[in-house]
């Protein structure tokens, strides 16, 4: 174990980072607005970078919290220190914390994770619900995962865990047995009836290519080479158009605008081809059909078993080889509905917690 990691399991990841971020804590202005409900709840760690998936799940989450609370505190990650000092004065063991969900439980994205440790550690709430999430630690013997089984159980609050896929729910309740862990779908499947996507397809020739180019990536270029020539010899053309953006702050109040341009670009598809989670997941909230590709875990593969795999225009392809033929499949098929009403009643276990 190297010194900092010997430090950080001594001191512990909250008061570390107090004393890392002294400054903000002591003498930053907070940047939310003033809390003057009983009837509200604090949601931490939502997203502001360029990805639009993580986004999309902050949007969700907002939503559907404001259909259960007046007043829903909102702290994008990174601003959880410049915010601390006033959260601790207002908040009581009798508030409710929910914190940001998507892919990052693992030691690739350690500092969300520090984040989420530290919340626990310094917060007065009671409670603390984790929004749907996948789980992928490089192995059981992960000093990061251990320090979360011994920081999520802590006697002087409870922690709620969600997966949004079988593979992170088996996981989650090995790692953490004495923990209250559900399955539900992705946070973003709830936005089945909201308005960014409810203007009409209107399709052109072409195929949109959303795949990854990060850490992720699992599958080779020759992927793309296969796209191009079954596009060519469909006489379509291909775009490519990544569900990460170039925009590196993306406020709250910014995050309908960027995903209802997403979603317009998204139903001027004959095609989308991705291996992007939340590719896929618009592909199918548009109604555009999908040829979805694995990433480096678990997790595309798993929300797509679990919640898209009868839906017969998105299609998860494994074998490179069939790629042609699943294309040409698919684009016969133009438009589709997606069944706008089928998740509403696959949170009720998470809903149960507002």
């Amino acid at each position: 174990m190297n010194a900092k990691q010997k430090i950080k399991e001594t001191v512990g990841v909250g008061r570390l980072g107090l004393m890392t971020h002294i400054v903000d804590y002591l003498f930053s202005k907070p940047n939310i607005p003033k809390s003057a409900s009983t009837n509200r709840c604090f949601l931490i760690g939502t997203a502001t970078n360029g990805n639009l998936g993580d986004i999309a799940i902050s949007y969700a989450q907002c939503k559907m919290l404001r259909q259960h609370y007046s007043e829903v505190i909102d702290i994008p990650t990174g601003e959880f220190w410049t915010n601390l000092r006033y959260l601790k004065r207002i908040m009581t063991a009798d508030d409710t914390v929910y914190i940001q969900g998507g892919g990052n439980m693992g030691d690739m994205y350690a500092w969300h994770e520090n984040e989420r440790c530290a919340a626990m550690e310094l917060l007065p709430a009671s409670r603390f619900v984790v929004f749907p999430q996948t789980i992928s630690y490089d192995s059981n013997s992960s000093r990061l995962l251990k320090y979360t089984q011994k920081t999520y159980n802590n006697s002087h609050y409870s922690v709620h865990l969600f997966a949004r896929e079988h593979f992170s729910y088996e996981l989650m309740k090995s790692y953490y047995p004495n923990l209250n862990v559900k399955l539900v779908p992705d946070i973003v499947l709830s936005l089945g009836d909201d308005s960014i996507f409810a203007s009409a397809n209107k399709p052109e020739e072409r195929i949109i290519l959303t795949l990854r180019d990060d850490v992720e990536k699992a599958i080779p270029e020759s992927v793309k080479e296969t796209v191009c020539r079954v596009a060519s010899d469909n006489h379509l053309t291909v775009k490519a158009r990544d569900t990460y953006t170039n925009h590196l702050f993306i406020r709250p109040n910014e995050r309908t605008g960027y995903l209802t341009e997403l979603a317009n670009e998204f139903k001027t598809a004959r095609l989308i081809v991705t291996d992007r989670l939340h590719g896929m997941v618009f592909s199918a909230l548009c109604g555009v059909p999908c040829i979805v590709f694995g990433n480096i875990n678990h997790k595309v593969k798993g929300v797509y078993e679990d919640w898209l795999s009868d839906l017969g225009y998105v299609r998860f392809v494994t074998d490179d080889a069939m790629i042609p033929s699943v294309m040409n499949e698919l684009l016969e098929l133009g438009a589709c509905d997606f069944p706008r009403d089928r998740f509403q009643n696959k949170y009720e276990e998470l809903i149960k917690l507002m």
